[in-house]
């Protein structure tokens, strides 16, 4: 990928939610139920599709799993 020279934000949607790169390297697997996120430099902003109030933050080393309208529990990669 490229530096976007008028700095927009880049976002991911799944049918789970929106995920925003916060200058970051991360995977994410789009499953039937589930979206599976895993953080492996800086961090990515998640809004659940059904709740965008709520949010989390994952950073670098962590991996997070959520449905359309809840949060799995932030894990290390490793797991």
């Amino acid at each position: 990928t490229a530096k976007d020279a008028l700095q927009r934000p880049f976002r991911v949607l799944t049918r789970q939610g929106q995920l925003t790169a916060l200058g970051t390297e991360f995977t994410v697997r789009q499953q039937d139920n589930f979206t599976q996120l895993d953080v492996q430099q800086h961090a990515v902003e998640v809004l659940l599709a059904s709740a965008p109030a709520q949010k989390r933050i994952v950073n670098a080393g962590e991996s997070l799993q959520f449905s359309a309208s809840e949060f799995g529990a932030v894990k290390p990669l490793d797991d």
